[in-house]
C-alpha cells in the first residue's frame, strides 16, 4: 500500500515537473518566436527600410573624402588639410591586387566574406583572451564594424555609442555588397602626412602603382592598415627607423602565415553564384598559386625594398607639427574621450595660433636670404637655377602675388635696356630685371672667388644671363607686381639650412622648418644654442642700462653660481676688454658670458623695485612681514647669513665704484672682483684637476675680497718690515 502512494506521489511529481518543463519550453519557444519577430522588425525598420541619410551612397564617399582643414588663426585662411581628396589616388575593388586582398581578410577577419557584419565566434574569443590576460590583447571587431567605426566615429565608449557603431555595421552589410566595404576600408587608412590609403601607401613605400606591387609588398601592406606609422622606414632617426623595418618583417610573416593557415575559400571572395562560378574558379586558381609563393617566401626569406616616393600632398612642418601636438596632452585625452582614434581622418576642424601674413613673410625671408647666402658659401653658379623636369602647369587664374615661390619658365633672353630675362609662370608673364641678375650674380662672384665682398662687373654679369635658354625650367619668386607686370628674383634651394619661429605673447604667429618646409622640422629640433643666446643677453643689458660703449672684461675668468664654478673659455685669442659692440661683433665669449653674471649690476633701486615686483617678489601692501618672508623663502629667496655678508660686499663694490673712489683704470677690475665663499674647496678641486688649466683657474679663484682681506695683515706686516729694512739700511749708508 506504501510503495503504491510513493509511486504515485513520484508520478505526480514527474508529471507537474514534466508540465513545467513544456511550459518553460513554450514560453522560450513563444519569447525566442517574439524576440526573433521583434529583431526582424526593428531590423526591417531600421537597417533595411530606414538606414539614415548617412548611409546613402553619396554621403559614405563624400565621408571617405572628408578631411581635417588646418587653419591660421583667423579661422578662414588655410594652412593645409589632413586628407583632402587630391591627397588620396581612389583604388576601386577591381583594382585590388588578390594578394593584399587575401592578406588584408587574413590579418584582420577571417570570416569577412561569409559573416553578416558580426562574427560573434570572435567577439567571444577576444572577451576569453582579454579575460585571461587583464588587459585588452585583442578585438573582436569586423572588417565591417572597422569600416563602420572609421566612417562614422564613435562620439565616446558609452554602451549606447557601441550599439550605434554595431547597427551600422548591420546596415552597411544590408546596403553594400562586401567588396564595397572592402573597398570603403582600404581607401581611408591613414598612411604618412596628408595621404591615405592604398594607392598612396604604395607610392609612399615602394614609389610604385597599385598593379605594380609584388607579392610581399601587398602583403606588407595588407597588414599596415591599423598603425602604418609603426612599420615606416622613413620616420625619425636610424634606430628608429631599423626598428620600423624589423616590425615590418615581422608584421609581414605574420599575414603570410595567416595566409596559409586560413581556409582557402575564406579569402578569395563570397561563395559565388551559378553565372560567377567560372571566375570564382579562376580565383581559387590564384589564391593557390599565391598560397605557395607565400609559403616559399617563408621558407627562403624576403626583404621588403623600400623606396620612398613622392606623391600629392602639401606636406609642411607646420601640419607636423600640428599632428604631434594633436598627440600630445590635453588634446589626446579630449580626442580619446571623443571617441576619435585618428584626428586625421575625423573630419575635425583645427584653427592654430598662426598667422596668414606672418607666416608667408618668414617663408619668403627664409627662403630669399638662403638663396644668396647658400649661393656663395656653395659656390653655385648660374647653371645651378636651372632645374630638370616639366615647366610649370598652365594656370591662368593662378595670378602672381608678391613673395610667391612659383616654378618658371625661361620664354626671352633680352638685351634691352640691358641682358635679363622673361620667364612664364603658368599663364602669367615675369620680368627677370637687372636687379635680380644682379644679386644672383654677386652671389655667384663671391662663391666662385671665396670673397664675401667681391663685385660683379658688367661682363661678368652678361655672361652668367646667357648661361640660361629659353625652355630652360627655373624656380623663382615674385619681388612685386606693378602695372606693368611681374618682377621675380631667381631662387634655389642650397645644402645650406635655416629656421624661422616667430613668437608674440608665447604664441607661434609663424614657423618654418627649412629651405622646403618638409619633414624636418628644424624650428622645434633639439640643438645646442651655440652663440645665438648672445644678442638675447645684449638685448637685455640694453633695457637693464648699459650701453654698447660701456667697456667689459673679456679675460678668463670663474663664475661661482651655488656650488658649481664654470670657467668659460675663449675661441680665439682674446683682447682684455672689449665694449658690448665689439663683443657682439665678434662673438666674444669671455665678455658675453661676464656681462650676463652682471647683467643687473646697472639697476637703479627703482628698477629693482620693479623687476621684483614683475617676478612676484615683492611685498604686497596688505602682506604681512613674516607671510611675505614665507612665501618667498618657498620661491629659493633665502637669506642666509653668508649670502646678506656677500650682499653687502656687493653693495659696497658699487659704491666705491659709482663715486670714482678707485682709479678709472682699476674700475673693470673691481668690478670683477669676487666674493670668494667656497673657493678654498673649488681650489683643492682645481689642484687634482687638468694641470694645463690649472694656473690660469687658480690665478681666477683667487681674485676674490675674501682671499685678499686675508692678506692684508700679513701685507701690512711685511709693508712694516719693507719700510724698517729701508729705513736702516737709510740710516747705515748716510742717505
Amino acid at each position: 500500500m506504501a510503495d503504491k502512494k510513493s509511486k504515485s506521489a513520484l508520478k505526480g511529481c514527474l508529471g507537474r515537473l514534466l508540465r513545467l518543463v513544456l511550459f518553460v519550453s513554450v514560453l522560450s519557444t513563444v519569447a525566442l518566436v517574439a524576440g526573433l519577430v521583434a529583431f526582424a522588425w526593428l531590423y526591417d525598420r531600421h537597417v533595411v527600410r530606414n538606414p539614415g541619410s548617412h548611409l546613402e551612397r553619396d554621403n559614405v564617399r563624400s565621408i571617405i573624402a572628408q578631411e581635417s582643414p588646418v587653419y591660421f588663426r583667423d579661422g578662414t585662411t588655410r594652412v593645409g588639410v589632413f586628407f583632402e581628396d587630391e591627397h588620396r589616388q581612389f583604388v576601386t575593388f577591381d583594382e585590388l591586387p588578390q594578394p593584399y586582398v587575401m592578406g588584408i581578410v587574413a590579418a584582420e577577419d577571417g570570416a569577412f566574406w561569409s559573416h553578416w557584419g558580426l562574427n560573434p565566434k570572435h567577439i567571444v574569443r577576444a572577451m576569453r583572451d582579454n579575460f585571461i590576460a587583464g588587459r585588452v590583447v585583442a578585438g573582436g571587431s569586423t572588417l565591417t564594424q572597422q569600416t563602420a567605426k572609421n566612417l562614422y566615429y564613435r562620439p565616446d565608449r558609452s554602451l549606447r555609442s557601441k550599439w550605434v557603431e554595431l547597427v551600422n555595421a548591420l546596415r552597411l552589410e544590408a546596403h553594400f555588397d562586401k567588396e564595397e566595404i572592402l573597398t570603403f576600408y582600404v581607401n581611408q587608412f591613414h598612411v604618412s602626412g596628408n595621404g591615405r590609403g592604398l594607392g598612396i601607401a604604395a607610392r609612399h613605400f615602394f614609389d610604385k602603382e597599385v598593379e605594380e606591387l609584388e607579392v610581399v609588398e601587398a602583403v606588407f601592406l595588407a597588414g599596415l592598415v591599423k598603425a602604418p606609422s609603426h612599420y615606416d622606414p622613413f620616420l625619425g632617426d636610424q634606430e628608429r627607423r631599423m626598428r620600423a623595418v624589423e616590425r615590418a618583417d615581422e608584421r609581414t610573416r605574420y599575414v603570410l602565415r595567416r595566409m596559409i593557415d586560413e581556409p582557402i575559400k575564406n579569402l578569395v571572395g563570397p561563395a559565388p553564384t551559378e553565372q560567377e562560378q567560372v571566375a570564382y574558379n579562376a580565383r581559387l586558381m590564384e589564391a593557390g598559386r599565391i598560397r605557395a609563393e607565400a609559403q616559399r617566401l617563408l621558407d627562403e626569406g624576403f626583404e621588403l625594398q623600400f623606396k620612398r616616393g613622392v606623391f600629392r600632398y602639401d606636406s609642411s612642418a607646420v601640419l607636423d607639427e600640428v599632428a604631434r601636438r594633436l598627440g600630445e596632452a590635453p588634446f589626446d585625452e579630449v580626442l580619446d574621450e571623443a571617441g576619435i582614434d585618428d584626428p586625421a581622418t575625423a573630419g575635425l576642424v583645427v584653427i592654430t595660433t598662426l598667422d596668414p601674413d606672418i607666416q608667408h613673410a618668414a617663408i619668403y625671408g627664409l627662403w630669399h636670404h638662403l638663396t644668396e647666402v647658400g649661393s656663395w658659401m656653395e659656390g653655385l653658379n648660374a647653371k645651378s637655377y636651372i632645374r630638370e623636369g616639366r615647366g610649370p602647369r598652365f594656370d591662368p587664374d593662378r595670378t602672381p602675388k608678391n613673395h610667391q615661390f612659383r616654378l618658371a619658365q625661361v620664354t626671352n633672353i633680352a638685351s634691352e635696356p640691358m641682358k635679363h630675362l622673361e620667364v612664364d609662370l603658368g599663364g602669367h608673364g615675369c620680368t627677370i630685371d637687372r636687379d635680380a641678375i644682379i644679386r644672383a650674380g654677386v652671389a655667384a662672384i663671391r662663391g666662385e672667388k671665396k670673397n664675401r665682398t667681391a663685385r660683379a662687373p658688367t661682363k661678368y654679369l652678361d655672361d652668367f644671363v646667357d648661361q640660361f635658354k629659353v625652355d630652360d625650367v627655373i624656380w623663382v619668386s615674385v619681388r612685386e607686381v606693378r602695372e606693368d607686370g611681374a618682377y621675380c628674383d631667381l631662387e634655389v634651394r642650397p645644402d645650406l639650412q635655416g629656421a624661422v619661429v616667430v613668437l608674440e605673447d608665447g604664441q607661434i604667429r609663424g614657423m618654418v622648418g627649412g629651405n622646403d618646409n618638409r619633414n624636418f622640422n628644424r624650428a622645434s629640433a633639439l640643438r645646442q644654442m651655440g652663440s645665438t643666446w648672445k644678442p638675447l643677453i645684449y638685448h637685455a643689458a640694453l633695457q637693464l642700462g648699459w650701453s654698447p660703449a660701456d667697456e667689459l672684461d673679456n679675460a678668463r675668468g670663474v663664475f661661482p653660481w651655488s656650488t658649481t664654478y664654470y670657467y668659460p673659455r675663449p675661441d680665439h685669442e682674446p683682447k682684455p676688454v672689449v665694449s658690448m659692440a665689439w663683443a657682439g661683433v665678434n662673438s666674444e665669449n669671455l665678455a658675453s658670458i661676464w656681462l650676463l653674471y652682471h647683467l643687473t649690476d646697472r639697476m637703479s633701486f627703482e628698477l629693482v623695485a620693479a623687476l621684483a615686483e614683475s617676478m612676484g617678489l615683492a611685498r604686497q601692501p596688505d602682506e604681512e612681514e613674516d607671510a611675505y618672508r614665507h612665501r618667498i623663502q618657498i620661491a629659493g629667496v633665502l637669506p642666509l647669513v653668508r649670502r646678506v655678508e656677500e650682499a653687502l660686499f656687493l653693495k659696497a663694490r658699487k659704491e666705491v665704484i659709482d663715486l670714482d673712489l678707485v682709479h678709472e683704470e682699476d674700475a673693470l677690475s673691481m668690478a670683477s672682483l669676487l666674493y670668494g665663499w667656497g673657493h678654498n674647496g673649488e681650489s683643492q678641486r682645481v689642484a687634482r684637476g687638468d694641470p694645463r688649466e690649472r694656473a690660469t683657474k687658480k690665478r681666477a679663484l683667487d681674485n676674490s675680497w675674501r682671499r685678499l682681506s686675508d692678506l692684508m695683515v700679513p701685507c701690512a706686516l711685511q709693508h712694516q718690515k719693507l719700510m724698517e729694512a729701508l729705513e736702516e739700511n737709510r740710516l747705515s749708508t748716510g742717505v
